[in-house]
């Protein structure tokens, strides 16, 4: 008969419960002996070309570009100074600038700036010596002390002739209008017709003054037309090239009927018996109403435009 197997004196833990730890590694990395410093970011071309114990802030490649170009750059300087006269040049830098021949170099530029400095000075007085003569030669002539002055711009005729200024004849003291609608708006707005105005426009090569005149008559007759009794038939008081007047007449009793003749007698008697008539007067029911309108030059413009003044006169009794 077979015995069981030995089983040790210990319960076996469950597969579940078994929990399995990783091995150690077998051999732990070492630290090297020694590694190799970082280099240091050149400032010129940003490359780490600069090793630690190198007191610079560049490499030495763009070490000598600086160098190269100091040296163009000086001779450069030196080409410029030798086509100017009377102009010392610039001096020239060693080839081999460090540190310590800096200091030699800034006491040369010191020199040749002071040496600037005095030829500048003596430039000052010269001018200075020189204005005082200019001056005093002004001053003994009789002009100016030799400051700016603003000049006034001439006004420029565009026929080249002299701008005339006629005396008003009965335009005492004119109401000055913006333009002819506003001085035409104007006259119905009044219970007693005595007005005067005046307005000015740019004058127009083609239109002559006398031209003008009729042009504004036929506009107040379009505008005041319900109210409009002054005849087209004008009457020209003063007449040249610089001004032109004329008066337009009332003809507010030519709408008024007339009276009618007194009937002669049929026969030769009663025509020797009858009264004779008394002359009828032609001027009694006349109007001394009148219109008159008068353009002249107007250079009043601050430009050199040449304009025309427009004079409206209104009387009615």
């Amino acid at each position: 008969m077979d015995l069981p197997p030995k089983s040790s004196s210990l319960p076996r833990a469950p597969q579940k419960l078994q929990y399995k730890f990783p091995k150690p590694p077998l051999q732990l990395p070492t630290a090297t002996a020694s590694q190799p410093a970082a280099m240091k970011v050149c400032s010129g071309c940003h490359k780490p070309r600069i090793t630690p114990s190198d007191p610079y802030k560049t490499c030495k490649k763009c070490r000598d570009k600086e160098k190269e170009k100091r040296k163009r750059r000086a001779e450069r300087d030196a080409a410029a100074a030798s086509l100017v006269p009377n102009r010392k040049p610039a001096p020239t830098p060693p080839t081999g600038i460090g540190r310590k021949p800096l200091l030699e170099v800034r006491d040369l530029s010191r020199a040749g700036l002071a040496d600037f400095g005095k030829v500048k000075g003596e430039m000052v007085v010269k001018r200075e010596e020189t204005k005082k003569v200019v001056v005093g030669v002004k001053r003994e002539a009789g002009a100016d002390d030799g400051l700016p002055r603003f000049m006034k711009r001439p006004k420029l005729e565009p026929h080249a002739r002299v701008p005339f200024h006629a005396p008003p004849l009965d335009d005492f003291a004119p109401t000055s209008y913006q333009s002819s609608t506003s001085l035409i708006h104007a006259i119905p707005s009044l219970r007693s017709v005595a007005f005067t105005g005046v307005y000015s426009i740019v004058a127009n090569p083609t239109t002559s003054h006398s031209r003008r005149v009729h042009k504004v008559y036929k506009e107040l007759k379009r505008e005041l037309k319900p109210s409009w009794t002054f005849g087209a038939s004008s009457t020209v008081i003063d007449s040249n090239p610089y001004i032109h007047r004329a008066q337009f007449p009332c003809t507010c009793t030519a709408a008024v009927p007339t009276r009618p003749q007194p009937s002669k007698p049929k026969n030769l008697m009663g025509y020797f018996s009858s009264s004779p008539s008394p002359l009828e007067d032609n001027d009694a029911g006349k109007c001394a109403g009148y219109l008159r309108i008068t353009v002249s030059d107007d250079d009043s413009h601050w430009l050199p435009i040449k304009g025309q003044k427009v004079v409206v006169q209104v009387e009615h009794p």
